[in-house]
């Protein structure tokens, strides 16, 4: 099991004293036991990992399965979860691969220090199932055949957060990371209701409205922000010594302003468009638009059998379908490709695009005789 070299006891959990405390937060018994914690949830977490594993290997689908393991964001405590620090952004991947199925030059138990970007994860899903990756995606497999060379930079962004506005953009190498704050007025800690529950955060705003927090615990509290930050994540990994004002640094700075500057003008950034513009673009004159009910086409399949396609004409939709009036919301499915159906077959069926309003349920019954 993983236990991060801390003090671990099954039935007590990580020892709170035993904990390094980053340079961003005060060094508190608060702090500590939330450190601590979040230490004693990823060993519960590895041990479930574990499980599953194990079940793999009893079943004897271990040498037939490629598992990867990831998340969503890095650390989950405040100025990392939704953050472009590399304790925000900064995530594990772990990938377990049968032999036979190892890339050239990979060998088990090593660690690979290329940078790879969530929009990678899918191209590389492909490749492993010797698809190629779609022309309108933007990552690239990272692993294998297809892989090419390894990236020279990731990129980042941070937008709205539940009922906070935020615009941040960033851009990572193997040494720096430049940070671009779009709305500088605005300290990067702010009032989020579902963080301020945590007993964390509450102890930072109680610091911080007592004047206790100083230094490099003060940062992420300052008001206003600088426009822009640099970070050398060799000798600062904890990204509190901003280097952007520095003359030593000038080239970088300028270097890495460009790569994020040619990645804001290759890409559309929704996030430099005012929210009611959006909304109008989405919801025209504030109205929320309905899914389009979907529509049945009746094809021939293989030995003589029907196959029905369901389609919407709201790109983007989601369709799900259920046969003969199965009863539970759980029993629909999603149509992924046609299926077969029978003479007489009842099909159910209903359509939803993200923002969209749900479409009205459909029927169709499969007319007897031939096509």
């Amino acid at each position: 099991m993983l236990h991060l070299g801390y003090a671990f006891d099954r039935e007590a959990g990580v020892d709170p004293e035993s904990v390094e405390v980053p340079a961003y937060y005060p060094d508190t018994p608060t702090v500590r036991r939330a450190l601590a914690r979040q230490y004693d949830n990823i060993a519960v977490l590895d041990a479930e990992v574990g499980r599953i594993l194990a079940e793999l290997e009893a079943k004897g689908l271990a040498e037939s399965t490629i598992v990867v393991f990831t998340t969503d964001h890095g650390d989950g405590l405040p100025r990392a979860k939704r953050e472009v620090y590399d304790s925000g952004i900064r995530v594990p991947l772990v990938i377990r691969w049968p032999r036979r199925w190892l890339p050239q030059g990979l060998e088990v138990g090593s660690v690979d220090p290329r940078l790879v970007s969530f929009i990678d994860l899918a191209p590389q899903i492909l490749a492993f199932a010797g698809l190629a990756t779609p022309p309108w995606m933007h990552g690239r497999p990272f692993v294998g055949p297809e892989s090419g060379p390894p990236r020279e930079r990731v990129f980042a962004a941070k937008d709205r957060m539940d009922e906070v506005r935020d615009r941040v953009r960033a851009v990572r190498d193997q040494h720096f990371k430049y940070i671009r704050n779009f709305r500088p007025e605005d300290p990067g800690a702010q009032r989020l209701a579902f963080r301020d529950r945590l007993d964390l955060m509450a102890e930072l705003w109680a610091l911080r409205e007592a004047g206790k927090l100083t230094g490099p615990q003060a940062l992420w509290f300052e008001s206003p922000r600088q426009e822009e930050e640099l970070y050398d994540l060799r000798s600062d990994p904890d990204e509190v010594r901003n280097l952007a004002d520095d003359p030593a640094h000038a080239a970088t700075l300028g270097r890495l302003r460009a790569d994020l500057d040619a990645w804001l003008l290759a890409y559309p950034d929704l996030g430099a468009v005012p929210e009611a513009e959006l909304i109008e673009r989405f919801w025209p004159g504030g109205v929320q638009p309905v899914t389009a009910a979907p529509t049945f086409e009746v094809e021939a399949g293989g030995t003589g059998a029907r196959r029905l396609r369901l389609r919407s004409a709201s790109h983007g939709a989601s369709i799900g379908y259920r046969r003969n009036g199965a009863g539970s919301v759980s029993e629909w499915d999603l149509f992924t490709e046609p299926f077969e159906v029978l003479p007489g077959d009842r099909i159910e069926t209903k359509a939803i695009r993200y923002g969209y309003a749900e479409s009205d349920v459909v029927e169709f019954e499969v007319p007897e005789g031939t096509l």
